[in-house]
């Protein structure tokens, strides 16, 4: 199966001894102990926990490359930059160097590549200009099937990770990090408003599909 062009994804270069515990201290998963070579995601949120951005982490030895949305990376920075100042971090946007795509059922993985394993599929970088076979074909269906939101469709600035989908990447026994609070009382409230559900075609509200499939769809739906 061909890989899919993730157009707007951007990457980042994350250089310092405190880069670990600078992303641990800030994001919904534990990072901290991420060795070279191992790859994670995670999520950073707002003091309200609607989502600044879901990235992918991918440890580099004395770096961290970090990969999101290219919609979410302005208001990201700006959360980042700022508690850069007392710690080793430096940030280096290097999305002109590369290009991502994803990678989901069986696939060719690129040589010259890295790959980087995510829930239920992989980001591949490449360098730019690679000479990757690209489909947009069936990365939907797939997503439907195995219920992975993503990017302007369940993945929005106004929603919490737990309403979609994203509760794997918010651990449970993390603490101090934006959002934590709103996060940790919605868990321990059983209340958490919405939640990503897969809903056959004949069953759904156009206006209330998020990704639309051939047979079913994926909704954000409150809950009850």
């Amino acid at each position: 199966m061909p890989l899919v062009a993730f157009t707007e994804a951007y990457v980042l270069l994350l250089e310092g001894n405190d880069v670990l515990t600078f992303i641990e201290s800030l994001s919904t998963n534990h990072v901290e102990q991420l060795q070279e070579g191992e790859s994670i995601q995670t999520v950073f949120t707002k003091p309200n926990a609607q989502i600044i951005d879901v990235v992918a982490l991918h440890h580099l030895g004395s770096m961290v490359a970090m990969i999101g949305y290219s919609r979410n990376l302005q208001p990201l920075m700006e959360h980042l930059t700022p508690r850069t100042l007392s710690q080793d971090v430096k940030i280096r946007n290097i999305t002109k160097l590369n290009q991502v795509h994803i990678g989901f059922g069986e696939f060719t993985k690129p040589s010259a590549s890295t790959e980087i394993e995510c829930n239920g599929y992989s980001l591949l970088v490449t360098p730019i200009n690679s000479d990757v076979l690209v489909s947009e074909e069936s990365w939907d269906e797939f997503r439907i099937k195995n219920m992975i939101p993503w990017f302007g469709n369940e993945i929005s600035d106004s929603i919490h990770p737990l309403a979609c989908g994203l509760d794997r990447l918010v651990h449970h026994s993390k603490g101090c990090y934006v959002g934590q609070e709103v996060i940790a009382r919605m868990r321990s409230r059983g209340r958490q408003g919405k939640e990503l559900v897969r809903i056959s075609n004949a069953q759904v509200n156009k206006e209330e599909v998020t990704t639309r499939g051939v047979t079913n769809s994926l909704v954000i739906r409150r809950t009850q």
